[in-house]
């Protein structure tokens, strides 16, 4: 019995070592398919792999089921939430409530951009216009959703660039903070190229997004309701939790 026991825990230990090399492939396969928007589960490469082992043991089968989806798991698991919203909606400001609760660190994109261009948002639009700055945002995007583990603070204009939302719902869950019209409005922002003009621009900016943000979005919440930023940090969690339950 000793000597079978022994056979046993060396054969575990193989198992191990290779789960963990396959688990570390598989890593390597999400951050791929993050920042090129596709879906973590592939229905058809899932059946050529089991259908290697349609010869094997019923078991054997069983327990390649079973590796698949605790991999897809582990994929999920590194998925970013992605805040998306008006100017003055909190995106920023709820970032850094839910960085600490979800255990991430936090990305804004503006500032990211920023950081690449070494100029000013501003700067950005007057020098070069909106479809240089959309083409700097895509760019930071596409870094943080190979990055993964990510809470990301969007501009108010990033689902305009349509690569952008597909890129974002296949790389993580995205929440819309949906602050009243009339808060915005008496927000007074004006330190957005695309508001400057004040109110009017304002209210058809939100006219003109909404529905994107709406249709966008993995769940909706008013960011003035009260302890929001523990709801949404719940409702991640869950969301993560249930992938592929």
């Amino acid at each position: 019995m000793e000597d079978l026991r022994k056979k046993l825990d060396e054969i575990d230990s193989q198992l191990a070592r290779l789960f963990d090399e396959r688990m570390s492939v598989a890593a390597d396969i999400a951050r791929y398919k993050r920042c090129r928007s596709l879906p973590i589960e592939d229905k058809e490469r899932e059946a050529a792999i089991l259908a290697r082992y349609d010869e094997h043991s019923h078991a054997f089968r069983e327990m390649m089921e079973k590796v698949i989806l605790l991999s897809k798991r582990e994929q999920a698991r590194h998925l970013n939430l992605y805040l998306v919203g008006m100017p003055d909606s909190g995106k920023t400001r709820f970032g850094k409530l839910l960085a600490p609760m979800l255990e991430r660190s936090l990305a804004d994109t503006d500032k990211l951009i920023m950081s690449l261009t070494s100029k000013t948002i501003d700067e950005i639009f007057d020098s070069h216009g909106e479809h240089v700055f959309r083409l700097y945002e895509h760019q930071c995007l596409l870094t943080v959703a190979r990055a993964g583990d990510l809470v990301v603070a969007t501009g108010g204009g990033v689902l305009t660039y349509s690569d952008n939302i597909a890129l974002m719902r296949e790389s993580g869950k995205v929440v819309f903070l949906n602050r009243s019209l009339d808060k915005l409005v008496d927000a007074g922002t004006r330190n957005r190229p695309l508001i400057r003009s004040g109110k009017n621009a304002i209210i058809a900016l939100y006219n003109e997004r909404f529905d994107a943000y709406r249709s966008a979005a993995d769940f909706t919440i008013d960011p003035d309701r009260e302890g929001a930023a523990e709801i949404i940090a719940d409702w991640f969690k869950d969301a993560i939790a249930r992938t592929f339950e």
